[in-house]
């Protein structure tokens, strides 16, 4: 046997033995499943037998449970045309209603009562360095670091009329200031008032009472209270 015929043997067994391989395998890979093209096939095991949940939106679901809140969009809009509290009623404020037992601060400030003038002497009287009886201090007293120069009462029928002087330890503006405020709160009206020689003054009115405050400039540094009240008294 020659080397050519060798060769053609061994390739002979070769081809048979692959040969033999392809057809063990195919036998005992057995026959493919059949590809099922339909739906239900690509849908995963719970697609078939199983019907299909109804379609619709979260709210038609929920209406159909009795004893259920309709949680609609309508239901939204009511509870925000009610201010954004769903199920509670808000009532409007009643108005012109205010708050009892407050002050009422509208009211005008209480005014200081006039002098009433009681137990005055039909006589005038006047003092140096102090005021003199019945002198309404309460109303018309000297004013702060100032000392009392002269004072005086004079009654007459149905009024009485009296007069301050004293030396100031303030600016003129300062005397003015402590009157005007002392006479407002005592329901005066200031009224303004010729005054002479460069002095300061100002008049206050209430009704028929008048009172009139002049401040000198001068070294000598006085002011006068000029004033008639109403008594009533003949």
């Amino acid at each position: 046997m020659n080397r050519r015929t060798i060769i053609a043997s061994v390739a002979v067994v070769a081809a048979a033995a692959v040969a033999a391989g392809v057809v063990a395998g195919l036998a005992l890979s057995g026959p493919s499943a059949p590809t099922d093209p339909s739906p239900a096939s690509s849908a995963g095991p719970h697609a078939a037998g199983t019907p299909s949940a109804p379609t619709g939106s979260a709210s038609d679901t929920a209406t159909s449970r009795p004893g259920t809140k309709d949680p609609s969009p309508t239901a939204g809009k009511s509870a925000a045309a009610d201010g954004g509290l769903g199920g509670v009623e808000t009532l409007p404020e009643t108005p012109g209603a205010t708050p009892t037992g407050l002050p009422d601060v509208t009211s005008k400030p209480t005014v200081a009562p006039l002098p009433s003038w009681d137990g005055l002497s039909p006589e005038a009287v006047a003092a140096r360095g102090r005021l003199v009886p019945g002198y309404p201090d309460a109303l018309l007293p000297a004013a702060p670091r100032a000392r009392i120069l002269t004072s005086s009462l004079s009654p007459s029928a149905g009024q009485v009329q009296l007069a301050l002087v004293a030396r100031r330890g303030q600016a003129p503006a300062a005397v003015l200031r402590f009157y005007r405020a002392r006479l407002a709160r005592a329901g005066f009206d200031e009224q303004a008032v010729a005054a002479v020689g460069g002095a300061s003054a100002a008049a206050f009115i209430r009704g028929d009472n008048r009172v009139v405050v002049t401040v000198d400039p001068g070294r000598a540094q006085t002011y006068s209270v000029q004033a008639t009240f109403v008594t009533g008294k003949a």
